[in-house]
């Protein structure tokens, strides 16, 4: 297995649109890589030039200790996984599995076994000789994902390949290829625009917007300690509360003023404009050191938790509260939110994360 290394990547269109701007990322050998971002952000572009299906404009990218630049797509030993299942419809299961092996001339002899240990692993043995017009939508994924391990490549490469199968099945998946990717130990570059996916699957996440490199780590520090406003309000879902807010140094350390609240916290902070920002989850109701008074616009029952939509008393703000199943005020409803300050997130007016661990309340109007 290899690692897989993008040295200051770009990607230019027409001399004019740039795709991806100044990429920096490895990814080590046998670790499982999420890039997720908005649509358009440059993800699948930036993939595609990995496999070698898009021409790097300037810097370079490396397989194990190789520049692959000028590498055809079929010399690079990888395989890619598509959004789109990609099936000869006219071959059975077990001849679209061995095509490739057999289109590179691999003997006979030793394309079977590998084609059986691939659909024992995927639990497809039984419809090996079936046409993909016989399978469901979640056996077609598993015949493309099987197509992909006979190869035993250095590197895979999954562009969206759950997004045609419903929750359910997407769910399955999800399992499948990450015990799939443990059991093998082969490097894997997954391109998603479902966080949800990059949270529950990622070694590190990718995150990708406008082109440009967001943050590289593990999902809960990308949750816990985002580098920036896109990030903080890209991961994590429903999406972070922000509210723009004025602090002034006091006396007894800082005050936090927006149209919807004022507390004072007692912290250095110089004075200036600051976006602060809360997750849905981290609200309290009812609280009796709360600071945001609310009215409920909609609740929404999901399940084990309610979401609660509100607007703000003294603003025209929106607040988005997860609240337990068992909490489930009525519409019109005033509530009074409250969160920890180890849960609360600031952001510089460019959008820069203020580390704010430390602060600890000391009192509220």
């Amino acid at each position: 297995m290899s690692k897989v290394s993008l040295s200051n990547v770009s990607k230019v269109y027409d001399d004019t649109i740039l795709a991806v701007e100044e990429v920096d990322l490895t990814v080590e050998d046998g670790e499982f890589v999420v890039v997720v971002g908005p649509s358009g952000c440059g993800k699948s572009t930036t993939l595609r030039m990995v496999a070698g299906l898009e021409t790097v404009s300037a810097g370079e990218i490396s397989i194990g200790d190789t520049v692959v630049n000028d590498v055809r797509p079929q010399d690079r030993n990888i395989a890619m996984v598509f959004q789109s299942y990609a099936l000869y419809p006219h071959m059975t299961v077990r001849e679209n599995m061995s095509f490739g092996l057999r289109l590179a001339g691999e003997p006979a002899a030793e394309i079977e076994p590998r084609v059986e240990d691939a659909a024992e692993m995927l639990e497809i043995s039984e419809l090996l000789d079936d046409l993909p017009k016989q399978l469901s939508g979640g056996q077609q994924q598993r015949v493309a994902l099987g197509r992909a391990i006979v190869r035993d490549p250095e590197v895979f490469l999954m562009d969206e390949p759950l997004s045609n199968l419903d929750a359910k099945l997407r769910t399955q998946m999800r399992t499948e290829i990450q015990r799939i990717q443990e059991n093998l130990g082969v490097t894997t570059v997954y391109v998603t625009h479902d966080q949800t996916e990059a949270m529950t699957m990622a070694d590190r996440i990718v995150i990708l917007n406008d082109g440009k490199l967001q943050q590289v780590d593990p999902p809960e520090r990308c949750y816990d300690e985002p580098n920036n406003k896109f990030v903080a309000g890209f991961i994590g879902s429903p999406s972070m509360n922000f509210f723009e807010v004025t602090v002034t140094e006091t006396n007894s350390g800082a005050t936090f003023e927006s149209p919807s609240f004022e507390f004072t916290l007692d912290v250095d902070i110089p004075s200036g404009e600051y976006t602060l920002g809360v997750r849905p989850e981290d609200l309290t109701p009812d609280r009796e050191s709360g600071y945001i008074d609310t009215v409920v616009d909609v609740v929404e029952p999901v399940g084990s938790d309610n979401f609660l939509y509100l607007k703000t008393a003294r603003g025209s703000s929106d607040v988005v509260a997860r609240v337990e199943s068992e909490y489930r005020p009525e519409v019109r409803d005033e509530i009074t939110l409250g969160f920890e300050t180890d849960d609360m997130h600031l952001f510089d007016t460019d959008g820069a994360r203020v580390p704010v661990n430390e602060l600890q309340i000391t009192d509220s109007a």
